[in-house]
């Protein structure tokens, strides 16, 4: 396994693993992207307030959601609700009141059931 190699913002202190062991080539690049305007731009601290972008919150869901299953890589059920949960977050930060069937519907392919089933019962 790789060993967590950690950077720290030169502006605001903030820590990245830039190992790349929990995540794909393609979100390395993009976490790389990211860090360079925010962090080395000192946009991180331009106005005091931290915002983060959708894309941001995104990344930062995802990377925890495959962290959290790696624990349990055997438990596919367990996997099926961080998932869940890591969706039904993103899509009611754009629309609050929605429900868990409205998230599934967004963001599966599958069916409102079946979804709903992998958590409720595993597959």
């Amino acid at each position: 396994m790789t060993t967590p190699h950690y950077v720290t913002c030169p502006n605001c202190g903030e820590k990245r693993d830039a190992s790349g062991r929990y995540t794909s080539p393609a979100n390395r690049e993009h976490d790389q992207r990211w860090w360079a305007e925010e962090h080395l731009s000192g946009r991180c601290v331009a106005d005091g307030a931290r915002t983060f972008t959708q894309d941001r919150i995104s990344a930062a869901l995802n990377r925890a959601a495959d962290k959290v299953c790696a624990l349990a890589p055997q438990d596919v059920r367990l996997g099926d609700a961080i998932n869940l949960v890591a969706n039904a977050a993103l899509h009611i930060l754009e629309f609050p009141d929605a429900d868990l069937e409205a998230v599934v519907e967004a963001k599966y392919s599958e069916d409102v059931d079946t979804v709903l089933g992998w958590v409720r019962g595993g597959h």
